[in-house]
């Protein structure tokens, strides 16, 4: 069970590092994509919740 802090590479290249609470993102962490977007910010039962900031592109960026 993914409990805790920790880093999960998926199989097409996603990557996820930050906390997990019983097998779900939870709390904060950052997902990297295959292709160089990313998010990082807040987590709650395995999806984006909270504030964050999610980048897909020079000058291309949300943050709130």
């Amino acid at each position: 069970m993914m409990e805790g802090e920790g880093t999960y590479i998926w199989s097409d290249g996603k990557k996820y590092a930050g906390s997990w609470f019983r097998n779900t993102r939870k709390g904060f962490g950052i997902l990297t994509m295959e292709n160089g977007k990313y998010y990082k910010g807040e987590w709650d039962n395995d999806e984006r919740s909270g504030q964050g900031e999610f980048y897909w592109g020079p000058d291309h960026y949300y943050i709130g």
